[in-house]
């Protein structure tokens, strides 16, 4: 499939970006974010920037910070082509993090510290982290057999070896390192993705790629001098990205979202409403969550992303917003690959639009070969934007970045395994998986990752990870269905609790199925489509014992109610069991009505489990 020619409808084709103060064009051909943001540096060093958490930062500030973290990550030898963990939560310090470890050479790493200790040691391991860059409130998290430096501490106590703090002979040092040129073909960052295996996999992209990301977004959306955009997307996935140097490069100011308020409707509907924000991207889940609060404001531009979008998601937001755009793109191809303005909805599926300039997508059938206009194939992403691979995994880079059989001249193709069609417009609609990936809340997930650490529980013969409707909750949900081993039994909250320790919160299953004997296809397979129904399976694992306080009673009978889910234990999570943002604003709702209790969404999520919900709500005082 060619590029697609511009319309009303439809990205611009060209290669440049115009700055909204200047006539210059910003083409991203050889160029970095590194060079871009220090032409702005120049320009405006006293233009605020980012904000969030109590920090403001000015672009001069960022300047400033990140040149002290790339002298002291060369003084402390990073250079390029090394890795450098940045382990950091949503935060106004990011852009300086990110920006300072691409000014060493080194490619940063994004490192959720929410993220189990296991799955941040492997991480570390497989990036070959020669450095961390960090926020002293994460000190105890990271590994201090490599250099450590903190964001929010001056440039004397910044950075820590494994011997101890720098000596302020080190720092002086530090300060007059001679940082190497970073060039287009230098990698950028290296951002960790579920690895069917379970292990996770880091995609790696080039300078020119990520520069490529950013400003043809912007050639795409028309950014202004006064735009405000609210991020919420975590650092871990490429989006973010766009948050953070979209507006940095075209005189927008960030405000960014801590994690509380991104959970919460009412804290993320009142920010958004308090920043005036004039921009957001996120998924449907958190669009839908804001919805659900009561948002009315005006957005001049709204991105969704992550998951289908609906048509209700898609007339609500284009009655409270300027333009409406939804994006596709997998990390592989940087940040998104295609982007479609939404118009006026009536039925059926929303397409996530044309390629972007520089971006060549293909509808291929099995045999590799073009499929007919109209008919599903599978998603083939070439183009500027295709990461130059795995880090350190050649097998798994072979497989899935290759050329086209007869088409060399094209260069490399990333194969999505995402199934979809072009319409009559040219415009692109997807229709799931080609293979056993999923997406959860906008996440993707390797089911076999889960299933992997499954399997490292002594208690678990045999795994299967599915995606499943649960009674009560919104979109797919994981379903962990097992077999004990040796025909012992197998606690579900104990299950639980053993996968949180080893994977990120969105890949913890909110259900268990406890399985006798598999259900097996002709070719002796799991037959996974003959599983159980997890709301109806004899073998659903009760996760603890049954509620004793006449308020753990009441809560569960709630509980059962909102969620569709029988029985309730009091050691069950609202969460595990499928909860979500808009269903913990109907719980609440209830609470406060037939309990007569003030309690708050805040209060769910500080204690999602029934037994310490309850505890909490006999210390709470009435509904007023």
């Amino acid at each position: 499939m060619a590029h697609t020619p511009a319309s009303p409808g439809n990205p611009p084709s060209s290669h440049t970006l115009r700055t909204p103060a200047s006539s210059q064009p910003y083409p991203w051909t050889g160029r970095t974010v590194v060079d871009l943001f220090a032409e702005v540096a120049e320009q405006a060093p006293d233009r605020m920037a980012v904000e969030g958490g109590g920090i403001r930062m000015t672009v001069g500030d960022i300047d400033r910070a990140s040149a002290r973290i790339a002298a002291e990550l060369a003084a402390a030898g990073v250079g390029n082509g090394d890795a450098v963990a940045v382990v950091a939560d949503r935060s106004a310090y990011l852009p300086a993090a990110l920006l300072g470890v691409m000014r060493s050479g080194a490619a940063f790493v994004p490192v959720d510290p929410d993220y189990p200790a296991q799955r941040r040691a492997l991480m570390l391991q497989d990036a070959r982290a020669r450095a961390t860059v960090t926020l002293s409130q994460f000190l105890a998290q990271v590994d201090h057999t490599r250099p450590v430096i903190l964001l929010d501490t001056p440039p004397t106590d910044a950075s820590h070896t494994p011997d101890g703090p720098r000596t302020s002979d080190d720092t002086s040092r530090a300060s007059r390192a001679v940082l190497p040129a970073v060039r287009p073909a230098d990698l950028a960052y290296a951002m960790y993705t579920s690895g069917s295996t379970g292990r996770p996999k880091g995609v790696e992209i080039s300078h020119q790629a990520f520069a490529k990301g950013v400003l043809v977004m912007a050639s795409v959306v028309n950014p202004q001098p006064d735009d405000v955009w609210l991020s919420v997307t975590s650092p871990s996935f490429d989006p973010s990205l766009l948050d953070l140097f979209l507006p940095l490069l075209t005189q927008g100011r960030i405000v960014i979202a801590g994690n509380e308020r991104v959970v919460a409707g009412d804290a993320l509907h009142a920010l958004l409403v308090g920043s005036r924000a004039t921009v957001m991207q996120a998924t449907p889940l958190t669009w839908r969550m804001l919805l659900a609060d009561g948002w009315a404001g005006r957005l001049r531009l709204a991105l969704c992303a992550g998951e289908v979008m609906h048509p209700t998601l898609a007339r609500a937001l284009g009655e409270r917003c300027g333009e409406v755009w939804n994006a596709y793109g997998p990390t592989e191809t940087t940040i998104y690959a295609t982007a479609h303005r939404v118009g006026p909805v009536d039925a059926g599926s929303i397409p996530v639009g044309p390629p972007l300039p520089d971006t060549d997508v293909r509808i291929l059938g099995e045999d590799v070969a073009p499929v007919a206009r109209g008919e599903i194939g599978e998603l083939w992403i070439g183009g500027t934007g295709v990461g130059a691979g795995y880090r350190g995994r050649e097998d798994l880079t072979a497989d899935r970045f290759r050329t086209l059989p007869g088409d060399r001249s094209a260069g490399r193709f990333y194969r999505t395994g995402d199934l979809g069609r072009q319409l009559a417009d040219g415009t692109i609609e997807l229709f799931g998986r080609a293979d056993d990936q999923v997406k959860i809340r906008g996440h993707r997930i390797e089911p076999g990752e889960v299933e992997n650490q499954l399997l490292a529980h002594p208690g678990v013969e045999s795994a299967v990870v599915v995606p499943r409707s649960l009674p009560g909750a919104a979109g797919l949900q994981l379903v962990a269905y097992v077999r004990p081993a040796h025909g012992g039994e197998i606690s579900a909250r104990g299950l639980l609790d053993f996968l949180a320790e080893r994977l990120p919160k969105y890949m913890v299953p909110s259900a268990v199925v406890e399985v006798a004997q598999w259900p097996r296809t002709a070719t002796y397979k799991i037959d996974r489509n003959r599983l159980p129904d997890p709301g109806t399976a004899p073998g659903h694992i009760p996760a603890g014992s049954a509620p004793g306080t006449p308020t753990e009673r009441a809560l569960a009978q709630l509980w059962e109610s909102v969620l569709e889910h029988r029985p309730v234990s009091r050691e069950d999570d609202f969460f595990a069991l499928g909860g979500h943002s808009l269903l913990s604003m109907q719980l609440i709702a209830r609470i406060r009505e037939e309990m007569g209790v003030a309690a708050t969404v805040r209060d769910l999520i500080s204690a999602p489990v029934l037994a310490d919900l309850a505890e909490r709500i006999d210390h709470t005082p009435p509904t007023p």
